[in-house]
């Protein structure tokens, strides 16, 4: 005798607005998808339309999306530099920028890590769909935490990843470590006497006069809230 488990219901085809994107593709296939699966026959919802489902079981249903919910992540931002490597032991950002046209030169030169922290207020009501957080413009990678707990390394973008399994309802605290390139101490370091510079290489190919290369979290740091069915 052999027993089998109960066929889960699943979606079986799926359109936006009137046109197919499942099974079949629309002529376009460039567009990204508005839909993104899931485990266990569940589908993230990511773009505003009507949405045609229809199941296993010959059921249709109709979803309609009229917006998409954006929590924007705001300042103040606590920042925290290696004061090893020239920088603050701790700031305060009023707004993200970027550390190569900070005014304080310790910015400014900087090559290493800092640590951003902030704190924002989720209610319960988004336990039921998911949350995905969006960091923006980022240079050049990034290890991000949510109530002390690790998201990950994110080193290219788009810097946006489903941290939901991570929140708490009420006040959830946001760690990330940005860590940018190397050239901008070295730029920094061929404008000083040598015995002031923080590095020493053999190899001379960085001038004072050098552009410096984009640095820091620049965002904008938000969550965004997507439909889940």
């Amino acid at each position: 005798m052999v027993f089998r488990k109960p066929a889960v219901e699943h979606y079986e085809s799926l359109a936006l607005n009137g046109v197919g994107y499942f099974p079949k593709l629309p002529q376009d296939t460039a567009l990204p998808a508005p839909y993104t699966p899931y485990p266990e026959g569940k589908l993230l919802f990511t773009s505003v339309g009507e949405y045609t489902l229809t199941t296993s079981n010959g059921k249709i249903r109709q979803l309609p999306i009229s917006a998409l919910q954006t929590l924007k992540i705001t300042p103040p931002w606590e920042v925290s530099f290696d004061p090893e490597r020239g920088g603050p032991a701790h700031i305060r950002f009023d707004s993200l920028m970027f550390w190569n046209t900070h005014p304080y030169p310790a910015i400014r030169y900087y090559s290493g890590t800092a640590e951003y922290a902030n704190t924002f207020i989720l209610n319960e009501a988004y336990s039921r769909q998911r949350v995905y957080l969006s960091l923006g413009q980022v240079y050049n990678m990034v290890e991000v935490y949510i109530n002390e707990k690790p998201a990950g390394v994110w080193w290219h973008p788009p810097f946006e990843r489903d941290i939901t399994a991570l929140l708490k309802p009420g006040e959830n605290k946001l760690r990330i470590n940005v860590i940018n390139l190397w050239p901008n101490r070295l730029i920094g370091d061929a404008g000083l006497p040598e015995n002031e510079r923080l590095t020493h290489t053999n190899v001379i190919k960085f001038t004072p006069e050098m552009p410096l290369l984009p640095s820091g979290l620049i965002g904008p740091v938000e969550l965004k809230i997507y439909p889940f069915e």
